[in-house]
């Protein structure tokens, strides 16, 4: 089983990703789901940007800033995935050493 570290703030658009962590729907692709609770979407995004994070629930303009640079880092934007169940509002973005492995269009 892989491990994934995933970053979250604790609104009801995370509901998605708490659900598939809590009963394990990630893992039939052998993927266990590590979600780590943080206080605000700037922590998210730095934790995210320096690797602490494999993926992250973040803001849609949190992850168009940083990959243009608008912000304190600048990190290209490697994969976001709308969330229907969330109106679009969230966002998930896959970290460097998964990219090879995300599926085509992730």
């Amino acid at each position: 089983m892989r491990r994934l570290r995933i970053g979250y703030v604790p609104l009801t658009d995370a509901a998605v990703l708490i659900a598939a962590a809590t009963h394990g729907f990630a893992e039939s692709d052998g993927l266990v789901l590590e979600l780590v609770r943080e206080v605000s979407w700037a922590n998210i995004r730095d934790k995210l940007i320096l690797g602490h994070f494999d993926a992250t629930h973040i803001l849609a303009p949190f992850a168009v800033a940083t990959s243009l640079g608008l912000g304190d880092f600048r990190a290209p934007h490697l994969a976001s995935a709308r969330v229907p169940v969330c109106a679009g509002r969230s966002k998930a973005r896959l970290a460097d050493r998964h990219r090879s492995r995300a599926p085509l269009g992730v």
